[in-house]
């Protein structure tokens, strides 16, 4: 089952929530800028420990106007443990399969 999700401004936003029934058993990311100016992205996995523990699969990556990225390698997670989060600045899609 595929993900869709858009997002606008700059923010944090969680792609695939801890426990989710959606799962973790991913195979891609595809990451689309909708907006005029260039998207910041930044994608990782984040645990519940206090303080949270994150782990970029990419860090303040810059994808100009009109482009995409795909990520498609050791993107699955277990979601008992870890949520998948994106913080971001700029206009994109999303699309988790």
């Amino acid at each position: 089952m595929a993900i869709y999700n858009s997002f606008t401004g700059a923010g944090a936003a969680t792609l695939i929530s801890q426990s989710s029934s959606t799962g973790g058993s991913i195979s891609k990311i595809l990451l689309c800028n909708t907006g005029t100016g260039d998207l910041t992205i930044t994608v990782y996995f984040e645990d519940s420990n206090t303080p949270a523990n994150d782990f970029k699969i990419i860090n303040s990556v810059v994808i100009p106007a009109g482009a995409s990225l795909v990520l498609e390698d050791n993107l699955s997670f277990n979601t008992s443990l870890f949520s998948l989060k994106a913080t971001y600045l700029g206009d994109f899609d999303v699309i988790i399969s």
